[in-house]
């Protein structure tokens, strides 16, 4: 079991790294800002990380395991039942949880390495590359993780408006007849 000390001294730094990264590019922010802002000392922060980059993906880690986990909950369902709507309202409602933190992620300063990373994650767990489904299915796989990806992005920088609700209905509607999981 984790010591509440450290946890709390963890979500100090990450809370600073977020602050930061409203204002400034990732490979602008210094690890003398971050532990100033978290009230921690040097120390401290390498005891926890490696540098800022390890703590970014720390965070990104955190962000793509709590969406993988929602995923696994309702993607077995949703390929026997032929119904996404459940998984994607789902994470519809996590990331509108999560919105102020993963629209600072994807805000143009820091979207290509969240995005990039973030996909690669999905695309790890969700693409099987053996071939065994047919080239089609990989591409389909791959063509919807993206697609889903950039669709949320859209949505968390306000190009799409919609509820969570929404947009979890329109995408699961659209899966449901369009994307063929393996």
């Amino acid at each position: 079991m984790t010591d509440r000390r450290v946890n709390r001294t963890k979500r100090q730094i990450k809370k600073a790294l977020i602050n930061l990264l409203s204002k400034k590019d990732l490979s602008r922010i210094t690890v003398s800002e971050i532990t100033e802002l978290a009230d921690i000392g040097r120390g401290t922060f390498y005891t926890h990380y490696q540098d800022i980059y390890d703590l970014y993906h720390s965070l990104i880690n955190e962000l793509a395991k709590d969406l993988l986990n929602i995923f696994s909950k309702y993607y077995s369902q949703a390929t026997k039942d032929n119904n996404f709507i459940p998984l994607f309202r789902a994470l519809s409602d996590y990331i509108s949880t999560q919105q102020d933190i993963l629209t600072m992620l994807a805000s143009k300063q820091n979207s290509e390495l969240t995005i990039s990373y973030l996909q690669d994650r999905f695309k790890h767990e969700l693409v099987n590359y053996d071939n065994s489904n047919g080239l089609e299915q990989i591409i389909g796989n791959i063509y919807g993780v993206a697609g889903i990806f950039w669709i949320f992005i859209d949505w968390l920088q306000g190009k799409i408006k919609a509820s969570p609700e929404e947009l979890g209905e329109a995408i699961g509607k659209f899966a449901n007849k369009y994307w063929v999981m393996d």
